[in-house]
């Protein structure tokens, strides 16, 4: 079974388990890493590592204060990273603050992904309404084309795969990115965060039931990167 289909059936039932057992109100991003850890150690052992410091960013934050790190890796036998993993959970609440928080996790992972080496996946979880507010908010979805159509951060449609451009997107994604390629200036990005195989469960889910989503974060098919302090729209 795949990783992402494991992942969002595991983190789904677990979550129905510990509300009921009354714990819903605990819930919360730091206790979601709870049935993340345990799945990837029953597939991996001992090679899964937790809140790992992030290869790239981690070695460009000399100040004070944490690194920024990985929520979860794999290591290979050389101690190289096979897969990533990113979490976030969403709450009653989504705002503008919440889009940049899921674009600064695709961002980061994207930035060990953009090969074939390494496997990167995004979880979302939370009650179903919560998240469908997510995939309906303004900032997510972003403006609508000339042909009525709109890009959505991630993957909400059954298509293999999606990509949203980064180098040049329009108005109103320059001002959602711009604080966020703030933390990264001198680091090379791929010119799209493009999101494949996706899964979600429950498919039925009630609005007060709580629902998980699975990405993986696919590298672009073109290997062209940037610099956001070499970029007109992003450079401090």
């Amino acid at each position: 079974m795949k990783l992402e289909r494991i992942l969002a059936r595991g983190i789904a039932g677990w979550l129905q388990f510990e509300h009921s057992c009354h714990r819903a109100s605990i819930f919360s991003e730091k206790y979601l890493s709870t049935p993340i850890a345990q799945i990837l150690n029953t597939r991996f052992g001992e090679d899964v590592h937790a809140e790992i410091k992030h290869p790239i960013l981690g070695e460009k934050s000399p100040g004070r204060g944490r690194p920024p790190e990985i929520d979860f890796v794999v290591y290979d036998k050389d101690r190289n990273i096979k897969v990533a993993i990113e979490s976030k959970w969403v709450g009653s609440t989504v705002t503008k603050q919440t889009v940049e928080r899921v674009i600064w996790d695709l961002v980061r992972l994207a930035m060990i992904g953009n090969n074939n080496h390494v496997s990167c996946y995004f979880i979302l979880a939370g009650k179903k309404k919560n998240l469908d507010k997510l995939f309906d908010n303004k900032h997510f979805n972003g403006e609508i084309d000339k042909k009525g159509r709109r890009r959505p951060i991630l993957k909400v449609r059954p298509d293999d795969y999606m990509d949203v451009r980064i180098d040049s997107p329009k108005d109103d994604r320059v001002k959602l990115l711009k604080p966020i390629f703030k933390l990264c200036q001198d680091v090379e990005l791929p010119m799209r965060l493009g999101t494949g195989r996706t899964q979600w469960y429950p498919k039925d889910a009630f609005n007060y039931d709580y629902q998980v989503w699975v990405w993986e974060v696919m590298p672009n098919k073109q290997k062209v990167v940037f610099k956001p302090n070499n970029h007109n729209h992003y450079k401090k």
